[in-house]
């Protein structure tokens, strides 16, 4: 059951009629950069509720944070009251705002800092702004010394999120910096080599059934037509970028500005389809090895169009108690699978990677039942590099000759079954 509280009193009883409460975590697409999380509800009150900048809100469902932040805005009006001829009750509409939010508040800048790996580097600001911060990825990236300026806390977190490909956001009362590459977790298959027990030990029937699964990697969360409320949208952008320029590093010349190193790649096949497209990204980071990844890496996602599946709204009251609990652990970059989608169309199942959602809970007054429903916004998981790797998958006596579709359309080893 929902609950809805401010600064920790309980108003759910006031908040549950039309248009209900609405969350909002991440974002819609993959090449967006990402904004605070957000909340919004109405009040109607026959008594005058006072509210202001800054109160606390939290949503939570059976006992689970769904947004933690402040409210942010308020517009007041009158309606009549029903129950009341003549009367009118008081109608606030609230919006609020997750704790990213606030990391302008802060300006960074009073001491110089020195070359440091991203996460390292996301500690400093965070220990600054007095908030939590998660870092998802980055791994020992080393990023560039910083000297003494002034700049908010939200410009030198979305500098690093720009640096290693990745965006920032907050999902109940914690903000978080991912960086694209903790999206390429695989499973890999395992191998009989590496095994010291008897087939006797494992439980499934057939070897094609046994993965070797990382503790930290996304389960997919499988929707099929039966909790999914209407048809998803599929969007294809035609952003692309088939030259990408990235500057890192620092030319230090005595008496002149500072300059950077640079180095371009380039998909030779998609500018010959689309023409030359380029992109020039500025980072932070230290070593050439590092900026050549982060040009291959924008190269793999954006060289040729990619499907998007956007308003996957799913009802919860469909979902098995099973998928219910997936779906509520869920955080952006996790893997969904829709299936069932109608045909004709692009694909009748969509393999993605989350970007965000939105969350609505409304009283159903006919059955006076509070009705919560999640529409995702998805994006191909080819985006997220999250495709299978040749080596440690593909059979040794395998070659590409025997296999009869593109590899980037190869997701997972029933895929790549299917191919050959």
């Amino acid at each position: 059951m929902v609950t809805v509280t401010l600064n920790g009193n309980d108003i759910t009883g006031r908040v549950l009629g039309d248009p209900g409460v609405r969350v909002q975590v991440g974002r819609q697409q993959v090449n967006e950069t990402g904004d605070p999380g957000a909340c919004s509800f109405a009040i109607a009150s026959t008594d005058w509720v006072p509210l202001q900048y800054t109160d606390r809100v939290e949503v939570e469902d059976g006992g689970v944070v769904r947004f933690a932040g402040w409210v942010s805005d308020l517009a007041a009006g009158h309606v009549d009251d029903p129950a009341n001829p003549g009367a009118l009750l008081s109608y606030i509409r609230v919006t609020c705002v997750g704790p990213l939010a606030r990391w302008g508040r802060e300006r960074i800048g009073d001491e110089p800092w020195p070359e440091e790996p991203v996460a390292a580097r996301a500690a400093r600001v965070a220990a600054i702004v007095g908030d939590d911060l998660v870092v998802q990825g980055g791994g020992d990236v080393l990023i560039l010394s910083r000297d003494v300026d002034s700049k908010p806390g939200i410009d030198v977190l979305s500098d690093l999120a720009d640096t290693i490909g990745g965006f920032l956001y907050d999902h109940a009362g914690t903000t978080y910096l991912q960086s694209i590459d903790v999206r390429r977790l695989t499973d890999p298959q395992e191998r009989w080599d590496d095994q010291s027990s008897t087939w006797a030990a494992f439980p499934d029937e057939s070897w094609d059934q046994q993965t070797q699964t990382s503790a930290t990697h996304p389960t997919t969360i499988v929707l099929g037509p039966d909790v999914v409320l209407w048809e998803p949208v599929p969007k294809q952008t035609s952003r692309i970028a088939n030259t990408v320029t990235v500057e890192y590093g620092r030319i230090v010349v005595e008496g002149e500005q500072d300059k950077q190193y640079s180095t371009t790649s380039t998909d030779p096949v998609s500018a010959g389809i689309f023409g030359t497209q380029t992109a020039k990204i500025k980072t932070q980071l230290v070593s050439q090895g590092d900026a050549e990844l982060r040009a291959r890496l924008v190269l793999e996602r954006s060289a040729y169009p990619q499907w998007h599946l956007d308003l996957v709204a799913v009802a919860f009251e469909h979902l098995d108690p099973a998928t219910a609990a997936q779906v509520a652990a869920m955080l952006p970059g996790g893997r969904v699978q829709v299936s069932g989608l109608p045909m004709p169309g692009p694909f009748p199942v969509f393999d993605g990677c989350v970007e965000g959602w939105s969350e609505v809970w409304q009283l159903d007054t006919a059955t006076d039942q509070v009705l919560r429903t999640i529409t995702l916004h998805l994006s191909d998981v080819r985006w997220s590099f999250a495709v299978l790797t040749w080596d440690g998958v593909v059979p040794d006596t395998l070659t590409w000759a025997e296999v009869d579709t593109a590899w980037d359309d190869i997701l997972t080893a029933d895929d790549l079954e299917a191919a050959i």
